[in-house]
């Protein structure tokens, strides 16, 4: 989704955060875009590959703060997840009615 098109359209000086999924963002156009200024910084919390490789150079980068795959925990994760559930299990099977539903077509 974030490819290097894409990338190069964003104004310069973006933030990037992806907590969705690794594939989502082209890393090594993310990583131009670091180096270059396109993008000032970026959090991240997934990667393609897991966990990120020792090798990786987001590790070593300023301007990129990594989370080990939990940026979504919270106090309530458990309450505010049986929630959606209980409102998705009341609609089912009509999934346009259901939060959060997955779209194949469109890639999520």
């Amino acid at each position: 989704m974030f490819n290097r098109d894409l990338i190069s359209h964003m104004k310069t000086g973006s933030y990037l955060v992806n907590t969705a999924r690794g594939a989502v963002v082209d890393e090594s156009a993310l990583l131009e875009a670091l180096y270059t200024g396109k993008i000032r910084a970026a959090a991240l919390d997934v990667f393609v590959e897991e966990p990120l490789p020792e090798s990786s150079p987001f590790w070593g980068m300023g301007n990129v703060l990594l989370t080990p795959h939990i940026a979504g925990r919270s106090p309530h994760y458990l309450e505010r997840t049986f929630e959606i559930f209980m409102e998705n299990l009341a609609v089912y099977p009509d999934f346009s009615q259901m939060l959060n539903h997955i779209e194949i077509s469109r890639g999520y």
